[in-house]
């Protein structure tokens, strides 16, 4: 099996999850990660904003911020359409559904690494 084929594979499998499923395997990521020593001693995090069946961002990235790390999410340059971190300091407010249809910084709340 390539490469490609695993990847499908994966993809359809995680898309078979019921919404229970990802919340909870989401949550389950979420309190593995933060008991580890590299995020307890973290002080900049990059993260990228979750949709559909992906693992769920969002609590890890309110937490942290609450916790004081810098919380960084990737942005779709436009102009060249690479990716660049961006801090955000409140993910409730900070964020719109950008060109691909991912949560990302309003242009107002740019605030590139």
């Amino acid at each position: 099996m390539n490469k490609e084929e695993i990847r499908r594979k994966i993809l359809k499998k995680r898309l078979s999850l019921s919404s229970e499923d990802i919340r909870d395997k989401s949550r389950q990521v979420f309190l593995s990660l933060t008991k580890t020593i590299e995020y307890i001693n973290s002080q900049n995090i990059m993260s990228y904003v979750a949709t559909r069946s992906e693992v769920q961002t969002e609590e890890l990235i309110k937490i942290s911020i609450k916790m004081g790390k810098n919380i960084f999410v990737p942005i779709i340059l436009p102009e060249c359409h690479n990716l660049a971190p961006s801090k955000i300091f409140d993910f409730d407010n900070e964020l719109e559904k950008g060109k691909k249809g991912i949560l990302e910084p309003k242009r107002e709340y740019y605030r590139l690494f």
